[in-house]
């Protein structure tokens, strides 16, 4: 689900290279190489996979657009012009354009979702709360799974190539927009959809942070509060699919990355994937991408 980059045609690939530029300044897509990224005016999404995004480790950079790290864990480090932030799990960190940060390295991947924001378009929105200054000082606001579920709309919605997508996106790229500035504002929105998407977004992180073990349907259900039967039929009508078809989908996307871009052998990366046999996973794969593991590493290459 979190893919992107790599689906993008090599025909396209340089005016996807401009509209990021315009969101995050100077970068090339070797630093984005571990990275899947989703960029349509005016917002663009990152998401590190199998390694860090390597232009957020650059010394106190800036970037032109505003940008949002969603934190979902708590193993990130960030250096914000003179304060380093150890992340919290379901914090988000803002910053305005212009203000010099990055990552610290950290011993093991940090699990987030980058969101930049044109800053013309940011400061629009911004306008219907009459507020008048958008350069806020804290820049950490709590956030909740509905906000998870609005990018992973746009994931979505990126990805499908269906008519219209251009306008969806757009109108997606609104709601996010005001859902972040309505977080830091404190305003809040409560009904029964919202909790029970909430639910089913937990065990949706649960299977992001533990795709490789043998997690079943009972324990998902268990995760989300709600018995085996009620998560299956929400679960597929939340998300289209059912939990072990998500499962799978997650699991092969972590599969493709590594292939790309680590040296491991085939069968290692099947293992790490929580795939249990070579077989199994060169079945999966060839079902859903149309050629081999061995295939699509050595034409990738």
């Amino acid at each position: 689900m979190l893919e992107g980059l790599t689906h993008t045609p090599m025909s396209n690939r340089s005016c996807w290279l401009q509209e990021a530029q315009k969101l995050m300044g100077e970068v090339h897509t070797d630093q984005l190489r571990f990275v899947d990224c989703y960029v349509s005016y005016p917002i663009g999404l990152l998401v590190p996979v199998v390694g860090p995004c390597m232009a957020g480790l650059k010394h106190l950079h800036a970037h032109p657009a505003y940008s949002f790290d969603f934190a979902l864990d708590d193993r990130g480090k960030l250096r914000i012009e003179n304060q380093t932030i150890h992340t919290k799990r379901g914090n988000f960190y803002a910053l305005y354009p212009g203000v010099r940060h990055h990552q610290l390295r950290t011993d093991s991947i940090f699990r987030y979702i980058a969101v930049f924001i044109d800053k013309e378009f940011f400061e629009r929105q911004w306008q219907y709360y009459h507020r008048s200054d958008s350069n806020f000082r804290n820049v950490s606001f709590a956030f909740d799974t509905r906000m998870i579920a609005l990018l992973k709309d746009f994931m979505n919605e990126f990805e499908c190539q269906l008519p219209a997508r251009q306008v969806v996106l757009e109108s997606l790229a609104t709601k996010i927009t005001h859902e972040i500035i309505r977080k830091m504002l404190g305003l809040k929105q409560t009904h029964q959809r919202e909790t029970i998407r909430q639910e089913i977004n937990r065990a949706v992180e649960l299977i992001h942070a533990h795709f490789d073990r043998d997690l079943s349907v009972r324990l998902l259900a268990k995760c989300a509060h709600m018995s085996r039967s009620n998560f299956t039929r929400v679960f597929r009508k939340e998300l289209g699919r059912s939990p072990l078809q998500y499962l799978l989908s997650v699991r092969l996307e972590r599969a493709r990355k590594l292939l790309q871009s680590a040296t491991q052998s085939v069968t290692d990366i099947a293992l790490q994937c929580g795939f249990s046999t070579l077989s199994q996973f060169s079945i999966s794969f060839s079902k859903r991408y149309g050629t081999s593991p061995s295939a699509y590493r050595k034409a990738f290459q």
